[in-house]
């Protein structure tokens, strides 16, 4: 009762390749899973890039949604005369698809995450939808839209 030449390196292929398989799909339903919860996909279907975009990039960014899912060093945020794009590195694009914010939609408000200065932007077609940055990348955003961009101090809004 011999096996029969190249079962056994059969069976192992077709382990592999399931492996594979599930691996990618599991990938894939995370990344979409991710997409929902931060409500990335939401602002794609509202302001979806038209294709690539032109301008200053600024790659490997770090942005917050909902205050507790971050999109660290994966985000490349691009500045144009008309607008904001948005996108993610490869892996990540498959379920996430690039967004373009025209500047008249975009509202930057200043505030504090745990001592430090953060920008909120809130987007005029999704108001729930809220997206953090950092004082530094934002400051580097403003001076590349040739002040079309800037930040508004919430504190100096609200008369006391």
């Amino acid at each position: 009762q011999g096996a029969t030449p190249g079962t056994s390196m059969d069976s192992r292929l077709t382990v592999v390749l399931w492996t594979v398989v599930l691996v990618f799909v599991a990938a894939r339903l995370m990344f979409w899973l991710i997409a929902r919860f931060s409500r990335w996909d939401t602002l794609a279907g509202l302001y979806p890039a038209p294709g690539p975009l032109d301008g200053r990039r600024f790659r490997f960014q770090y942005v917050e949604f909902r205050r507790w899912l971050s999109y660290n060093g994966c985000v490349t945020i691009t500045v144009n005369p008309i607008g904001l794009g948005l996108s993610l590195t490869f892996i990540l694009e498959l379920s996430h698809a690039p967004i373009f914010v025209p500047w008249e939609d975009l509202r930057a408000t200043l505030g504090k995450r745990f001592g430090f200065t953060v920008v909120q932007l809130a987007f005029a077609r999704g108001p729930d939808v809220k997206l953090t940055l950092s004082r530094r990348a934002f400051d580097r955003i403003a001076d590349a839209s040739g002040g079309r961009m800037h930040a508004e101090d919430p504190r100096a809004l609200d008369p006391a």
